[in-house]
């Protein structure tokens, strides 16, 4: 039998170790279900019943940025993509490796991060060259 425990352990292994999304969790969750009652016909007691971590919601979130944009007297629309972009932006103008910054997106591919990087080039002076100074 699967213990109450053991699920448990696997499920809060996938959120906090690998980092999955609440919807790669409900979807573990819903398989292995299936698998223990319906495919393998055990008694699953207390695992149907597991209290799972709430999702948190972004609208909370997304108003106390809105309302400390307002505060700071920016007037364009701010949301917290747009802190995300900012905080990728400033990482490239900064000379960090594009690698470590696909790391701390989370993006699974670094073409996803490549797409800060048309921001960088608009900001940054053109190269001169040394021929331009005689």
């Amino acid at each position: 039998m699967v213990t109450t425990d053991a699920f448990r352990g696997f499920i809060s292994h996938l959120a906090t170790r690998l980092k999955v999304s609440a919807s790669t969790q409900n979807q573990a969750f819903a398989a292995i279900l299936t698998l223990c009652r319906d495919t393998l016909g055990m008694q699953v007691g207390e695992l149907g019943r597991i209290v799972r971590r709430p999702r948190v919601s972004d609208v909370p979130i997304q108003r106390a940025v809105r309302e400390a944009a307002a505060k700071a007297g920016i007037p364009k629309p701010v949301t917290v993509h747009t802190l995300r972009h900012s905080f990728a932006t400033h990482l490239l103008l900064q000379g960090v490796d594009i690698r470590q910054i696909q790391e701390l997106l989370g993006h699974r591919s670094v073409e996803t991060t490549m797409i800060y990087t048309h921001v960088v080039k608009d900001l940054r002076t053109a190269p001169r060259s040394p021929l331009d100074a005689l």
